[in-house]
């Protein structure tokens, strides 16, 4: 039931705010924090796709209409009606989530003893269709990259969004929220060893959770990994904080 329900919030997120609330969130801010900075790059594609601003916390400038939506938004693709709801998907996808579906997957598949040409190989002998094959030769990839962590990248990421979207819904309080990106951004950073690392873990869990292969340009995946060369490439953009910024807490 949450895989299914998460499965769609990439796209369902992306109508209902680009829908209703370009525009209405977005002014002039004061320039964030590095701390600050560095949590909204964890999730700064997906901000950048709902039309959010990563130069202000959690996306949007907090308020009754974002409230509402968020709460909407929340409700449909999550399940998350409160707070008690908001906290279980968020641990969920801190102790489990997708990551330990695809290591699963890669198990009862049988293609962790194989090399990759042989296991592409195999799947075209059993006739595995396109997206099952992105699937599998993602985690696989994953698992070679990072071992355990193989996509946790996806899952660390969509929980740093939920916290910074419970914070817009009104289920945490700033400071709430603020602790519980901390707590989290510190675990992910001594997991993985840069952005690169980060959102490569986090690309290879979107087209395993998706299906979409990113060698394909007319795609999702390919237009994710695009969009965070982009942002990569702006000059005292998202990206340009640090990875090993020290994180510390400042409100």
């Amino acid at each position: 039931m949450r895989m299914k329900n998460a499965k769609i919030v990439a796209v369902a997120v992306a109508v209902a705010v680009l829908a209703l609330l370009v525009g209405c969130g977005k002014g002039k801010t004061e320039p964030l924090s590095d701390t600050l900075r560095w949590f909204n790059a964890t999730y700064a594609v997906i901000t950048d796709l709902n039309g959010g601003d990563a130069g202000i916390v959690a996306g949007f400038k907090p308020g009754t209409k974002i409230e509402m939506t968020m709460k909407g938004v929340l409700s449909r693709d999550w399940e998350v009606t409160d707070r008690a709801s908001l906290e279980e998907s968020i641990d969920w996808l801190l102790t489990e989530g997708h990551n330990q579906d695809a290591l699963d997957y890669l198990m009862e598949s049988g293609a962790e003893g194989m090399d990759r040409a042989g296991l592409i190989t195999a799947m075209d002998q059993s006739g595995f269709d396109s997206e099952d094959k992105v699937m599998l030769l993602s985690i696989y990839d994953a698992k070679a990259a990072y071992g355990e962590q193989a996509i946790a990248g996806w899952d660390y990421s969509r929980a740093m969004s939920l916290i910074g979207w419970g914070y817009l819904a009104g289920f945490y309080t700033y400071e709430e929220a603020m602790d519980k990106s901390l707590e989290t951004a510190q675990k992910i950073q001594k997991i993985f060893d840069s952005w690169d690392d980060f959102m490569n873990s986090y690309f290879l869990g979107y087209s395993y959770w998706s299906g979409n292969d990113p060698e394909d340009i007319s795609s999702q995946a390919y237009k994710r990994q695009k969009l965070y060369e982009e942002l990569k490439a702006e000059k005292d953009g998202i990206y340009s904080v640090d990875w090993n910024t020290s994180l510390v807490k400042e409100w």
